[in-house]
């Protein structure tokens, strides 16, 4: 079964002889601006202005540029002038502005670590930090809890003991629960 493709999709059906729909409308249009310039305007400027309504129903209605209606040139006329002709990209308009600061709070807990270079061992320690997702810290970035960070009662924190490598981590000892508030 063969089926029947459409050609010559772009031309527009013609309804009244060689004048398509939106050919027909426009030159409505232009009429009915010339009746009212005849009723309503001196002769000199239904002369002048019949001459301008005649010209433009002309220029929209049967005039083809670069193979395009004129209203289709005419519109991108219009968008082209209302475009800048000089682009620029100001880089200042894109950079993201910094986060607002931290409260005092949260700015007290940060610790400020220098940039060690990473040996065998600090890697080492790295990776036991990894595989226990973040639960071992290094014994000097442990930090004791103030008076007034603390609450009434929390648990003492021993420090773990430094791990060497190709050894699995040991297990704090249980430790009893003590008093911050009130020391024995």
């Amino acid at each position: 079964m063969q089926f029947v493709v459409p050609q010559f999709i772009e031309v527009e059906s013609k309804i009244i002889g060689p004048i398509s729909a939106r050919q027909f409308v426009i030159m409505l249009v232009g009429a009915g601006l010339l009746f009212l310039l005849y009723k309503f305007a001196p002769f000199w400027l239904l002369i002048v202005g019949g001459a301008m309504v005649f010209g433009t129903v002309v220029m929209f209605g049967f005039v083809k540029i670069h193979s395009q209606p004129f209203h289709w040139f005419f519109l991108s006329l219009v968008q082209t002038l209302r475009r800048p002709r000089l682009r620029l990209w100001f880089r200042d308009e894109f950079i993201f502005r910094e986060k607002a600061p931290k409260k005092e709070k949260d700015q007290a807990k940060v610790v400020a670590r220098a940039k060690v270079p990473v040996s065998n061992s600090r890697l080492a320690e790295m990776a036991l930090l990894v595989d226990t997702g973040g639960a071992y810290m290094q014994p000097e970035l442990i930090q004791k809890p103030t008076r007034a960070e603390s609450s009434v009662v929390a648990p003492a924190v021993a420090a773990p003991a430094p791990v060497q490598p190709n050894q699995p981590p040991q297990q704090p000892p249980e430790t009893p629960q003590v008093s911050v508030n009130n020391p024995q």
